[in-house]
Order: structure tokens, then sequence, then C-alpha cells
């Protein structure tokens, strides 16, 4: 029998390659530590994210997405001290919100610049008649 020819067989190739990626990440994880880690593949802090999304959606002139479409903000304490910075009670931003790019521009030290090529509509809420209403 001639075993020339065999070689290493397509499962054994992938099991290796998974292997050396495991290896890669453990060691990452103990020498970098695991939050630095973490960070990088959930970030904790979404503000250039949300900034960055806002700029384009600006770009693109995407009324929708710069007026209307809410981002929920990421973001830790200490930054979230800065961006509030001379705000208001009332008016200061928390984890967890959910706000528009029209709405962020109401803090400065948020990052998002004002769009002059889109023009945002101003939204009321109108009153649907109830079916029970007589209309006379």
């Amino acid at each position: 029998m001639n075993k020339r020819g065999q070689g290493l067989s397509v499962n054994a190739i992938i099991m290796i390659v998974l292997g050396l990626f495991v290896l890669a990440v453990l060691i990452l994880g103990f020498t970098m530590g695991w939050g630095n880690i973490k960070d990088r593949i959930a970030p904790s802090n979404n503000v250039k994210i949300i900034a960055d999304a806002c700029s384009i959606a600006c770009g693109t002139q995407s009324q929708f997405d710069f007026c209307i479409y809410p981002r929920e903000i990421k973001i830790g304490d200490d930054a979230l001290e800065a961006i509030n910075k001379g705000l208001e009670k009332k008016d200061k931003l928390a984890s967890g919100d959910k706000k528009s790019c029209k709405e962020l521009l109401d803090y400065p030290n948020f990052g998002i610049t004002k769009c002059s090529s889109v023009t945002c509509p101003t939204l009321t809420k109108t009153k649907i008649p109830d079916s029970t209403e007589n209309p006379s």
C-alpha cells in the first residue's frame, strides 16, 4: 500500500486551527487581562460609535437615522460626568438612555456636530379620533 499521498484530513486541519485560536485567546487574556479582551468584543463605552454613526447619517443625508432613530448610550461614570458637565439635573444624560443624533446635539461634550445637510421635521402628536365619538 502506497501512503505517500496521504495527508491530514480536513477535520484535523480545522481542529488544529481552532486549537491555535483558543490558545491565542487564552494567552492574550492572561497577559493583557480579561477586561481588555471583553472591551474589544463588547465595548462598555459606545460614545465614539454613536458619534461616528451620526456623522455617517449626516453625510448620507439620512433624515430618519439622524433625526428619529434612537441609539442606546453605554457609558462609564467618569465619561458620563464629563458629558453632563454644566448641565442641569433634568437635562443630564444617563447610561442606558436612548436618544437620536438630533437630541444628542444638546450635549456638546458628546462630540456630535450639527448637521446642516439634514432638516429634521418637528414631530407633533395628532389625536386619533375615538370610534365612539359622534362626529357632528
